[in-house]
Order: structure tokens, then sequence, then C-alpha cells
């Protein structure tokens, strides 16, 4: 498996081999620099956890438990670049930008594995950006016809209060600067086990 690797780039072009991309979780060891995909790892009370378990513990508990790890979640897609086939362990910014430069060129009536994509990437370290646009200057997502069924009429709803995680996911997508129809974003939310209706109830309170 030949892997995509962005390292010392700062933007680039690509098609994609399919339209989804898969989840892609690792724990990264801090100690002896290494990604974990599989087996178990010893926390700090000295319990065995599957790693791919680990997925679910909160982010405060799982620093306590395993303060020299680091959580990894990406996006893995098939890219191709320069006619090759690769993997691509994708930030989930870029999978949340691909996603929707997707669903508006469907929507424009194109094949998306057709079409050209462009990434690129602002910033160093916590203050890293990516933004995911249509190459050779065509429209943009949000120049993207907004096409709205009968399924994304959200009936409006007491304002509630969101989890950590979900103002992470909230600000991800409002970081892209482009507007989505709740379909678009759907994938993403269930991505992070947030059920359908909670996430409609999100996305008619935040993001529309």
């Amino acid at each position: 498996m030949a892997f995509y690797s962005i390292k010392g780039k700062t933007e680039g072009v690509f098609k994609i081999q399919n339209t989804n991309g898969k989840d892609s979780y690792s724990v990264w060891d801090n100690n002896n620099k290494r990604f974990l995909r599989d087996g178990n790892m010893t926390d700090s009370e000295g319990n065995e956890h599957n790693v791919q378990d680990t997925k679910f513990i909160k982010r405060d508990d799982f620093i306590k438990l395993f303060p020299h790890m680091n959580k990894n979640n990406k996006v893995r897609w098939e890219v191709i670049v320069d006619g090759e086939v690769l993997t691509w362990e994708a930030p989930r910014s870029v999978d949340q930008g691909l996603s929707g430069c997707i669903a508006n060129v469907i929507a424009m009536g194109q094949n998306p594995q057709l079409v050209e994509y462009k990434w690129s990437k602002t910033g160093q370290g916590l203050q890293t950006r990516y933004t995911v646009v249509l190459a050779g200057g065509e429209s943009t997502p949000a120049d993207a016809p907004n096409i709205i069924g009968e399924e994304e009429i959200i009936i409006p709803s007491e304002k509630i209060e969101i989890s950590e995680t979900e103002k992470q996911v909230v600000n991800a997508i409002k970081q892209q600067g482009q507007s989505f129809g709740f379909e678009q974003l759907k994938d993403t939310f269930l991505k992070y086990d947030i059920s359908e209706e909670r996430a409609k109830k999100i996305y008619e309170q935040e993001l529309k």
C-alpha cells in the first residue's frame, strides 16, 4: 500500500478513486515515536485497552490514562496523484472540505471522480488549517447550487447544550467558510457517533 505524503508541502492536486472516505484511527506513542493501530496498550493504572477501543474514551480521560500518547483521527481516501493510486490518511478538515466539494459536483450533474481537487495548507501546529476546492479555477462549493430535499427541512427546537466533541465538529465546518446543506454534513456527524436526530438539532442551531 503506497501512501500519499504531504510532508513539506503546502498544496497539491488530486483526483479521487471513490467518493467516500473511511475512518482511520490510531494512537501516537510519544515515547517510542510510532503509531499504534492494533493490539493492546497499557494505561497509567496498569490496565490494558485495545487500541481501537480507546477511540471512545473521552479526551480528558484519555490524557489522564495515557499521558504520553495522542489520539490520531484521520479519514482514509484513495486518491490519484500524477496517475498513481495512493492512500491518503487525510486530516478531518480535508475530509470535510472534500466531501462538500463532491456533493456540489454531483449537484452540478458532474462525475466527482473525473474532477480534479486542490488542497492547501496554512499555518503550523495547532494553527494549521486545510482547505479543499475544485482545481483549475472552477466554481468552489460556496458557488454551487443549493439543492434542498424534503429530508433537509428541520423543525426548530429549543436551544441545546453541545459537547466539546460537537463543538469541535461545528468549528471545523465553520472554518471551511462555505455553506453546506444538512445532507452534506450528516456523515461527518455520524462519524463522531452523533445521532442523525441530534445532528439535525445542532445543524439548525449552530450552522444553518
